[in-house]
This record gives C-alpha cells, structure tokens and sequence, in this order.
C-alpha cells in the first residue's frame, strides 16, 4: 500500500510515537522511510543546504 513514508520529528514524545508507527509502517509495507528535522537556524551557525 505505502511505497514511500516521510516523518517529521522535533524531539517530543508525541513525535517519538509518530517515528515508531511510521517504522512499523514502513517495515509491514516494506517501504522506502525518511525522517527529519527543523532546528531553528541561529545567527552565527552558517547554513548548510544539502541537495
């Protein structure tokens, strides 16, 4: 049914659950799993862009 699952996660607990279902998910589906991140950018932290 899923090919592809995106996660979002900021550390809480909440998204803890939500990065477990997904892998139960993804695992059950044998589909394809990516998870990430947004940490708020700070002044003297230079960006890094990944493409």
């Amino acid at each position: 049914m899923f090919k592809r699952i995106l996660v979002a996660t900021d550390g809480s607990q909440l998204a803890e659950k939500a990065v477990a279902k997904a892998i139960d998910l993804a695992t059950e589906h044998k589909a394809e799993l990516t998870a990430f991140t947004v940490v708020p950018r700070q002044a003297d932290v230079p960006v890094l862009v990944l493409r």
